[in-house]
Parts: C-alpha cells; structure tokens; sequence
C-alpha cells in the first residue's frame, strides 16, 4: 500500500526525537506500507530551513522549497503556507495516485487544497488533527478583527473536515469539532499525542540529581513560551505564596518561545525563583524533568489547545500535574485516574492553593505521582495507541 504523509510541519528525529509526525510515519511503515513524506523544506520551530537529510529513515521525505517566515502571526507567513500549498498539488500532480493521502491538520489552506485534488482523482483521506484554527488565533488578534480575518480560514479547515473519508486527532474535543462538519464518516478516533514510553525510560535511566535548587520543591514547566501559556499567573502565585510564608517552591522552565525575555523580566521583577534553561535536547529535558516534583500545565483562558506534548511527559515522569486549562478533557483524565489537580485559568488564589498543597505534602506527590506514570502506561503509549493510526489508512483505503 501506497500512502502519501503531508504536512507543512515536520521534524525528523535529530531536530526532535519526539513528535507525533515521525512516529506516525515510521508506525505506517512498520506495518508494511510504503509511505512518502511531503514536508515543506522550511523548519518552523527554528525559522531556518531544514538541513540536509542524512539520517536513515522508514520512510522516502521528499521537501519542497518554502521561503518562510519570521514570525508566527503574520502576512509573510500567510503567504508562504499559500505558496506551498500550490507546489504541493503541482506535486500531487505529476505523482503516481497513492492509495491514501495520510494530511495533518492545520495549517488549513494546504488542508483544503489536498482534499480537493484528493476529491477530485479518487484519492481517499485520513486527516489528523493536530490543532483548531483558526480558534487558536483568536488568543491573539482582537475578536471584532479575528471574526472577519479569519473567516476564510474557517470555511477552508471545514470544507477539509466536511470531505475527510477519516478523521482523526489529538483529542476528543478535537475529534467531535471535526465531526460536527462531517457527515461521511462513522466515527473518529481520538489517539492522544503521547510519547514512546520504551525511549522515555531509556533517557530518563540513571537521570542524575538536579543542580542548582533554589528551593526543596521542584515546579517544572516545559515546551513553547508563547501567548497560549500562563506563566506570569504561575509566578503570580508563587508571589502570593511568599506573601503568606510559603516560599518552598521553585520554578524551572525548560524551553524557548516568542516570550521568553518577558517572563524573565517578571521573575526579575518579583525577585522569584525561577531558572531558565532554554531550549534542550530531548533527551537532557528528560533526565531533568524526572527529577522535579510537580509538572504545570498552565494555559491562558483563550486557549484552544486539548491534549498537548507535555501531557504526555510530565505523565511519563511520574509526575502530580497541576492542570490550569480552559478545555476539560485532559483535566478530567486527571480527575478519573487521581493524577494531579485543576483549578480555572486567571484564579490566582485556586493555583496557589494547588501549589502548596502539593509542595507541603511528599505522601501525596508520590500517590498523584504513581498514579500520573499509570495514565501514561495506559493512555498516552504511542507502543499502545498509535496502531489506530494504521486502522484509519487501512479502511479508507479499501
């Protein structure tokens, strides 16, 4: 079986070791297709341009050139995702048919534009959603702005939904808001983003003791620091803690984003115990994070996200998460399996709380924490999970 991977967003394994994009791929080819990569050449996460591929791989990528962009929000990047949306179906059409178009979602211009060329010639498609747009803009751009902005965007994301033979995606929420536009298929199937807990484990093995403590406890926050994240409300409460002499908890950021420098001015500014590592490697994020002691999942109220990367590591860790999230379901994931705790985006006094219940009590860290590792066992395996992903190739291309 012939199956096509497209996305605008890729990283293969020696820029990260641990995205759903190779995973997905490698799981297709490991159950006997032959599977072909369409990937733009521009690497988003670092805005450079990809290096050259030298890596072995289970899979042909093929990257065709995108100009790119400096910034997330933008015209420029507008305009380059359009004009690799076109050198993908001029691709489309000097290829051989594949038996399956495998396309993740967003961005939505490329997704309406592959579906349409997959409508017309035949060609079934899984589409697996990853993100909502254009309800992730509407964080950051005013919403008298955003409702016409983004209209194009919403109608092309929903023609994409409307024609997928599969659906696929991250999340529950994310399954059912593609659905809503879709009355082809019988169902979704929701495969959490998770991780590849063999390989987890093997990085974290013989993880060395954190240096450099500021304080007995340990808050880790991991992943992009962007709009989406509520970091100065961590910081906010942690603030509000040492006003009421709890001051046993420190923050260790690890990772890199548009607003990085302004959530270092704050910790400076409220004279806070919080490090910042910047971007690591996988490998060194993980030996780092087995040795914190709660795990933030801290999102603005405007969020769209649902299940995201970090769920699956702070779970993997073994860690109590704090959940500070505007959609529930990961939440209630927590809730059903006693794994950590959840307050409302913008209570200041709710985190706080959380926090130091957690802090000031290591019996109920380990518990939280035990049964934190037993979600991820269960739920978030991609060894577990992503045989779904094979499933919905397979029936589309019957």
């Amino acid at each position: 079986m012939d199956v096509l991977l497209i996305s605008n967003y890729w990283h293969f394994p020696s820029e990260n070791a641990n995205t759903r994009h190779h995973a997905a791929a490698a799981e297709l080819a490991g159950a006997g297709m032959t599977v072909e990569v369409v990937t733009s050449s521009f690497y988003h996460t670092r805005k450079r341009q990809h290096e050259p591929v030298s890596e072995p791989l289970p899979y042909r990528a093929t990257l065709l050139h995108e100009r790119g962009y400096a910034k997330n929000v933008s015209p420029a990047r507008v305009f380059s995702h359009r004009a690799f949306a076109r050198r993908v179906v001029d691709y489309l059409k000097k290829r051989e048919r594949p038996d399956a178009i495998y396309l993740f979602v967003p961005p939505t211009g490329l997704a309406k534009r592959v579906v349409q060329f997959a409508k017309r010639n035949g060609i079934p498609v899984v589409i697996d959603v990853l993100d909502l747009w254009p309800e992730a803009f509407d964080m950051v751009l005013p919403h008298a702005v955003a409702q016409v902005a983004l209209r194009p965007m919403k109608r092309a994301v929903e023609y994409a939904y409307a024609n997928a033979d599969a659906i696929v995606a991250v999340s529950q929420t994310y399954v059912q808001r593609a659905l809503r536009c879709n009355d082809r298929c019988a169902g979704g199937r929701c495969v959490f983003i998770g991780t590849e807990l063999v390989g987890f484990d093997r990085a974290a093995a013989g993880a060395p003791e954190l240096t450099g403590r500021l304080r007995p406890v340990t808050m880790a926050y991991i992943g992009m620091l962007g709009h989406s994240y509520d970091l100065c409300g961590v910081m906010d409460a942690m603030a509000l803690l040492r006003e009421q002499g709890f001051d046993e908890t420190e923050l260790l950021v690890m990772g890199d984003g548009p607003l990085r420098e302004k959530f270092e001015r704050y910790a400076a500014e409220k004279d806070l115990p919080v490090r910042f590592t910047g971007r690591l490697p996988y490998t060194e994020m993980v030996k780092k994070l087995v040795r914190c002691d709660i795990g933030l999942n801290v999102l603005v109220g405007s969020a769209a996200a649902s299940i995201i990367n970090k769920h699956a590591d702070y779970l993997a860790a073994g860690l109590p998460v704090i959940n500070v999230q505007k959609l529930p379901e990961f939440g209630e994931l927590l809730e059903a399996y006693h794994a950590g705790m959840s307050c409302a985006p913008g209570d200041t006094e709710a985190l706080a709380a959380c926090i130091r219940a957690l802090a000031s009590d290591a019996a109920l860290r380990r518990e939280l924490g035990k049964n934190s590792r037993r979600l991820a066992e269960e739920q978030f395996d991609r060894a577990k999970t992503y045989g779904a992903l094979v499933e919905a190739v397979r029936e589309v291309a019957k």
